[in-house]
């Protein structure tokens, strides 16, 4: 398995990020400064999606399910999705794949010069989601950029051999339903139908807080459609 250096839940670090890959203006991340309503507001809109980071020691995948099942879907509901999800097949890539999924789930409302990103999705729009990853774990100019910016940031950056106890997820909107997008995962998780993706992305991850309400390493940030 590839190792790449873990990027850091930044919005700064992470715009960057979308500079290299050859994304626009047109779209940027934030911080979200808390769950409640009014800081909600505070979140520049359009969302387009939510990226959540957690310590996996304090919300398993295990738990993550357990509540994510317990809202009910039949194949029918299961055929209508049909988002854009890359299977991650290297070490501490969770970050950019993150990135990943929010953007390629979003090209609507984004716009792309003829770069890395570009370039990518048109390769892999018709793969599986492991020949995506498989796909990305061979793309050297990504694994580049990822490494120029792993370095920046507030914190001392980290080895890519590090063992790393945090991980990224995205929320994101799907033919009106909200899915969550983990690339550890086999297959996207459907939350609940859905036409304000904030709210309800908000809603999920406030129950998945409060399993380890004393956490001090959540971090959620936003991308949104803004000039900048």
């Amino acid at each position: 398995m590839a190792h790449w250096a873990p990027l850091e839940s930044n919005p700064e670090v992470l715009n960057e990020f979308l500079k290299y890959l050859g994304v626009k203006d047109s779209v940027g991340f934030h911080d979200v400064y808390g769950l409640d309503d009014e800081l909600l507001m505070m979140v520049p809109q359009p969302c387009l999606s939510l990226v959540f980071l957690f310590p996996t020691s304090a919300l398993s995948t295990e738990k993550r399910l357990e509540i994510a099942n317990k809202n009910v879907f039949n194949d029918q509901d299961q055929n209508k999705i049909s988002p854009y999800f890359v299977k991650q097949t290297i070490r501490n890539a969770c970050g950019a794949i993150a990135v990943i999924h929010s953007l390629s789930n979003n090209t609507n409302s984004i716009s792309l010069e003829d770069g890395i990103f570009q370039k990518f999705l048109k390769s892999t729009q018709d793969l599986s989601s492991l020949e995506k990853g498989n796909f990305l774990e061979k793309t050297s100019e990504f694994a580049n950029a990822n490494s120029i910016i792993s370095s920046q940031g507030q914190t001392t950056p980290v080895s890519a051999d590090a063992d790393i106890d945090l991980h990224f997820v995205s929320f994101v909107l799907n033919n009106g339903y909200l899915v969550e997008l983990d690339g550890r995962l086999e297959h996207p998780i459907i939350h609940a139908k859905s036409d304000n993706l904030l709210s309800s992305a908000a809603s999920v991850i406030k129950k998945y807080m409060s399993i380890n309400p004393n956490e001090p390493n959540y971090s959620i940030i936003a991308l949104s459609t803004q000039d900048f």
